[in-house]
């Protein structure tokens, strides 16, 4: 029988810390390049629509990736309702308006992803005069309507706030009472102002990072950011979000790191199967040579 060489056995060992180092790692399945800052300074990392329908609702698992492949401290911030330009437009959503027999009319939008939704704005075509009440249900994840909230809806107010909700569907149910059903000729809808605050370094490449059902609330210190700030901080926009797997984990780092860009998901998934494939073979191989029956002459 061939001897068994002593390193064989560390070899297996270190595939296997290195696929349980891999699996430790958070797994992001959306990302968006965050536009590279000028200056080091603070900054507001506004969360697009799509972005934040990709999170979770709490939106814990967002993280901002430095070039370095450690992750960046941040404060999830919301400007309030009555801020100007507080708001982002959401994509327009499918309509469909029945009228019903029981003097109510329903209009249903649909939309492709599961938006946050904080205003609804109304276009009526007609009547001229109106003033009737209505309920705005949101859809949940098991098809039934939830309600959000009670409006009246007349010329001068077609624009209603709502409780912000995650939904892919809205349903507005209106009381015609005795009048003829109104026409909805459009609807939008809109997303309250969503910011991270964070501290970014010229000329420093940053992915933002996101859609990982696992991840749990960062543990940043809030003071870090907010004492010092005595004016509003500049805005850092976000490129187009891919649907795109991306590994990372380690402890947040405010120091600068190399340019590069951190590696893909793909090729940390690849490495991470041939790493397990190769576990399996060694494992297979030692099992086999520890079952097998030695020889009288094998040397210790």
């Amino acid at each position: 029988m061939k001897k068994r060489r002593w390193s064989d056995g560390w070899f297996a060992a270190a595939l296997v810390l290195t696929a349980l180092h891999c699996a430790a790692q958070d797994s992001f399945r959306y990302r968006a390049q965050v536009d590279t800052p000028h200056e080091t300074d603070f900054y507001r990392i506004v969360l697009s629509p799509e972005v934040v329908a990709r999170s979770k609702t709490d939106l814990s698992d967002l993280r901002i990736l430095g070039a370095d492949g450690r992750f960046i401290p941040y404060v999830l911030k919301e400007e309030a309702a009555d801020s100007g330009g507080a708001y982002q437009a959401i994509p327009d959503a499918a309509i469909l308006q029945k009228d019903s027999s029981n003097r109510h009319s329903y209009v249903t939008l649909t939309w492709h992803a599961n938006y946050r939704i904080d205003r609804l704005s109304l276009k009526i075509g007609y009547p001229t005069l109106y003033k009737r009440h209505a309920r705005i249900y949101s859809q949940m994840p098991d098809g039934s309507w939830s309600p959000v909230a009670q409006v009246s809806i007349d010329p001068r107010d077609t624009v209603f706030h709502i409780p912000g909700v995650r939904t892919r569907g809205v349903r507005i149910d209106i009381d015609n009472a005795d009048n003829a059903p109104l026409r909805i000729v459009g609807v939008s809808a809109m997303q309250a102002g969503i910011f991270l605050l964070t501290w970014l370094q010229n000329g420093s490449s940053y992915l933002l990072l996101t859609g990982d059902p696992k991840a749990g609330a960062p543990q940043y210190d809030p003071g870090y950011f907010t004492d010092s700030l005595t004016r509003r901080p500049r805005e850092v926009g976000i490129g187009p979000g891919q649907e795109s797997v991306v590994m990372a984990g380690g402890p947040s780092s405010p120091q600068r790191g190399p340019t590069a860009k951190p590696g893909g998901g793909f090729l940390l998934w690849s490495i991470l199967s041939t790493v397990l494939l190769l576990l399996i073979y060694f494992s297979v191989k030692m099992v086999g040579a520890i079952g097998a029956k030695k020889s009288p002459h094998d040397r210790v």
